[in-house]
């Protein structure tokens, strides 16, 4: 790729990026993660306190990740960030027509999946500074590996504060992290998608529309485990959900979400680039 295309597609995307954090909604990030520390990752620093149990510094971050009934807030909060996206008000008209349709949409997508690994990026960091003075860096901590033995009740009583065992039985804690993040990052792109080709098809609401109900109907079937939950990319985004969480038997193997996301951002992408070459510059569309 000649570097005066890179250099385009880099400009667009560091333009956007850099207006984000001008708007009030970028600070959704900082409201998203102030709940799931009060949610999950200060009770887990106070056990950890009370009990003397370790924890590696991440596994807070993987537990929001993992559990439906709160990763769910993740692509909500996304999709309420990227509202107007993709976006012709910093750039303009002019700044399409001059850098090119192809290089334009690569860059607004490109700006789109910075801002999710920012956004992941924050909650990652946000949530394991507040259990480093407890960190345990070469695998899982106690919290997470005793604390069923030795606390069976409180286990019962917070047990969404705990990591499966079919998640923690299945890769080293760096291990887990990384494809839990990737698989998150992979249903993000899937909903930049979704925006982009409902925006330059002249429906940005419906764009909106159908990433919002996307999220809720597939974290309902995969909280509730719907024969149809597979279908659906949330199902294969989580990682705990591919395995049983009492037997850890794969219930659907990893590759497979790999396929299935790799073939599913391979047909939008091609959808987006038909519809970008297509769109009328004005209107809705851009």
């Amino acid at each position: 790729m000649p570097k005066q295309i890179i250099y385009r597609v880099w400009g667009i995307a560091s333009q956007e990026y850099c207006v984000l954090f001008r708007k009030s909604t970028s600070l959704l990030m900082l409201f998203s993660l102030v709940y799931f520390l009060e949610r999950i990752v200060f009770p887990i620093a106070q056990f950890c306190q009370s009990y003397g149990w370790t924890a590696y510094p991440a596994e807070g971050y993987i537990r929001i990740l993992s559990d439906p009934g709160q990763a769910f807030i993740i692509p909500l909060m996304f999709t309420a960030l990227l509202a107007d996206f993709p976006s012709n008000q910093t750039s303009g008209y002019f700044s399409i027509l001059r850098t090119g349709r192809i290089c334009w949409m690569f860059g607004q997508f490109l700006f789109a999946l910075l801002l999710g690994l920012t956004y992941l990026g924050i909650l990652l960091f946000g949530t394991a500074v507040f259990l480093l003075p407890y960190a345990q860096w070469s695998s899982w901590g106690s919290f997470n590996t005793q604390a069923t033995a030795m606390q069976p009740e409180l286990y019962e009583e917070r047990r969404e504060l705990f990591l499966e065992t079919a998640t923690i039985t299945h890769g080293t804690p760096m291990q887990v992290l990384l494809l839990t993040t990737l698989l998150a990052l992979c249903y993000l792109v899937v909903l930049i998608l979704i925006l982009m080709i409902c925006r330059l098809y002249g429906g940005r609401m419906l764009g909106l529309l159908a990433a919002t109900l996307l999220t809720i109907v597939g974290f309902s079937a995969t909280v509730i485990h719907a024969p149809f939950m597979w279908i659906l990319p949330v199902a294969h985004a989580i990682f705990g959900v591919h395995y049983d969480k009492f037997l850890a038997a794969p219930l659907c193997p990893l590759w497979v979400s790999g396929l299935y996301f790799f073939c599913l951002i391979a047909i939008l992408l091609w959808i987006a680039v038909y519809a970008v070459k297509r769109c009328r510059l004005g209107d809705d569309h851009l």
